[in-house]
């Protein structure tokens, strides 16, 4: 499955489960640090910022910045100030295929 594939089929979980989902598909439109994660998924319980790759995709440094940044603010944030469910993580299909990725989204829906 490729990166393409992983994000169809996430994207369809998503409208499943009534999920909010957004994707900026041309970067280059988009304005400020690059490296944001491919979706932001919310929903009821929860958000989370997911960036797709494929079995053996790597993150850039950039994506390391934004990753690493989100997991440091979501840690606060879940720790000391609200109940809900926030994430930030690498799917890969193998995550499709074990179920993990839809798990995921149960826990915020």
């Amino acid at each position: 499955m490729t990166e393409t594939e992983l994000q169809a089929e996430v994207e369809r979980m998503c409208a499943a489960r009534g999920l909010l989902y957004h994707h900026c598909a041309r970067a280059v439109r988009c304005v400020g640090t690059p490296g944001l994660p491919d979706l932001i998924i919310a929903g009821e319980h929860g958000v989370i910022f997911a960036e797709l790759k494929s079995e053996d995709g790597e993150t850039s440094a950039v994506q390391d910045n934004w990753l690493w940044t989100l997991q440091q603010t979501v840690g606060l944030l879940a720790s000391e100030y609200c109940a809900g469910y926030l994430s930030a993580e690498v799917w890969r299909p193998c995550d499709a295929a074990s179920g993990y990725i839809a798990t995921q989204l149960e826990a915020i829906r």
